[in-house]
């Protein structure tokens, strides 16, 4: 119980929305470093034209003019809450059926570009049709997120690279610091409106800021396993 306790917090203090006070879903960063839910961040705009005064340091921030989208997404953040959702969903539950088709078969698979389980019917019609093409590299088997192999790391392999935010058929290999972070396509960079700002390579930047989370996804995983190993016995 205390184990269970002790998680309960630290979900609470690093994954969960102080506005909504629920777990963060499209987590936007403030210039001051806090962290909401994007709906959340719009609901506060909507009430106070072009600034937001953070709910927990009060301290007011510009929008950049692409609106709460052109705050930083954190991609780490929202890889944690969405590994710990899909492994959550898997726990101490019967048999899901598929809901994608008539069929109702029981699933076997989970889509990253659908958020959703599939069938085996289904996943085979992912893995043969054209129109699912750019869903095949997204697809999970069931097998690898029960057996505990699959990491946060290996979560955001199946992930979506995000686009560029001025030309969303290209893939962002820059963020721009100057405009929080907002991510963006070399193009950009080098000949568009963030020419000279101060700009940082995307995998670089994560790999930063992931080194900067190890401890305290490290502290996370030892309660969450601690915690199933006190169900299964």
């Amino acid at each position: 119980m205390a184990s269970s306790t002790v998680l309960q917090d630290i979900e609470d203090k690093f994954l969960q929305c102080s506005i909504c006070l629920d777990q963060l879903k499209e987590p936007k960063v403030l210039p001051c470093i806090h962290r909401y839910c994007k709906e959340c961040l719009d609901s506060l705009l909507q009430r106070n034209n072009g600034i937001i005064s953070c709910p927990d340091c009060r301290e007011e921030h510009l929008v950049p003019n692409e609106g709460v989208d052109g705050f930083k997404t954190d991609f780490n953040i929202k890889n944690i809450t969405e590994f710990i959702q899909l492994q959550d969903s898997l726990k101490n539950k019967p048999l899901q059926m598929c809901i994608g088709c008539a069929k109702k078969q029981v699933i076997t698979t989970y889509c990253f570009k659908c958020n959703d389980f599939l069938c085996q019917g289904c996943h085979d019609y992912h893995m043969t049709s054209t129109m699912f093409k750019d869903h095949r590299p997204h697809v999970i088997g069931l097998g690898e997120i029960e057996s505990r192999n699959l990491t946060i790391e290996k979560l955001a392999l199946f992930k979506e690279v995000p686009k560029c935010h001025m030309h969303s058929e290209k893939l962002s290999e820059l963020c721009c610091k100057t405009c929080h972070y907002v991510p963006i396509c070399m193009a950009c960079g080098i000949f568009g409106r963030h020419k000279g700002h101060d700009l940082y390579e995307v995998n670089a930047l994560a790999e930063s800021e992931r080194a900067g989370l190890v401890n305290k996804l490290s502290t996370l995983t030892r309660y969450k396993d601690s915690i199933y190993e006190m169900k299964e016995s």
